[in-house]
């Protein structure tokens, strides 16, 4: 944003923010200096209410750090045919009854202007070729499969040139023939197809840390990688085409 306000100080750049399980737009706020440490995403659109709380759901005093939520209209109902997971992230609203509110999982502060700042994610949420990815969502659709003890799943920047690739790690509860086809097959009908691991490493045991965790940094770099991991990413170059009505 920088950058784009230098090269062009006339230009009114507006930073509209928000997640697709509020319509997209939650707040939005004139970028009309020059920013620094966090991103100013503004104050609440039209029929939203935003609250930065702790972890027992209470408001943080200004200027402090906290965990945003959203209310309001333009909530999502909850997720398809994933009631755990909507339950999880879509909760009552405790200060306005009857109403629910969405956990984005974004740190925020309110600044002294009123205005909400952005610092980052408190989760493990990735990009991977432009698709928002939670490893833990998929370490646990892995996880819940009888064919595996353990499961870890980690977005790697040291696979393939250039991008980020997801890479699954288990352990499974028995005789390893045969699993990474039956793993695949089965992801097929709990996750979309972004949401794969482009590598699936079957381990005997996971490496532990001192303290009898999974040490992800010492899960091992995968040796055999399929073309599609190999080849870099490379995003859309060309114009779209007009579609005139037939």
């Amino acid at each position: 944003m920088n950058t784009l306000h230098r090269a062009y100080p006339e230009l009114l750049i507006v930073n509209g923010y928000g997640p697709t399980e509020d319509t997209c737009f939650t707040s939005c706020h004139v970028i009309d200096a020059e920013i620094g440490d966090s991103v100013p995403i503004g104050r609440a659109v039209t029929d939203t209410r935003l609250y930065v709380l702790d972890e027992n759901l209470d408001p943080v005093p200004e200027g402090e750090w906290g965990l945003l939520y959203t209310s309001g209209s333009g909530v999502a109902r909850g997720y398809v045919g994933r009631p755990a997971l909507t339950a999880e992230r879509f909760i009552p609203d405790p200060f306005v009854s009857g109403e629910r509110m969405y956990s984005i999982g974004d740190m925020v502060r309110l600044n002294a202007e009123g205005a909400l700042e952005f610092r980052g994610r408190i989760d493990d949420q990735v990009k991977v070729d432009g698709y928002r990815i939670e490893p833990g969502e998929v370490a646990a659709a892995l996880s819940g499969m009888p064919d595996l003890k353990e499961a870890v799943v980690l977005a790697r920047d040291d696979v393939a040139p250039g991008r980020k690739v997801l890479v699954a790690y288990v352990v499974p509860s028995g005789p390893a023939e045969g699993l990474v086809p039956r793993l695949r097959l089965a992801l097929h009908h709990k996750l979309p197809r972004y949401m794969h691991p482009s590598v699936i490493v079957v381990m005997d045991e996971f490496p532990l840390t001192l303290g009898s965790k999974t040490d992800r940094r010492a899960l091992p770099v995968p040796a055999h990688l399929p073309r599609t991991a190999i080849t870099p990413y490379a995003a859309p170059r060309t114009p779209p085409r007009s579609c005139s009505p037939t």
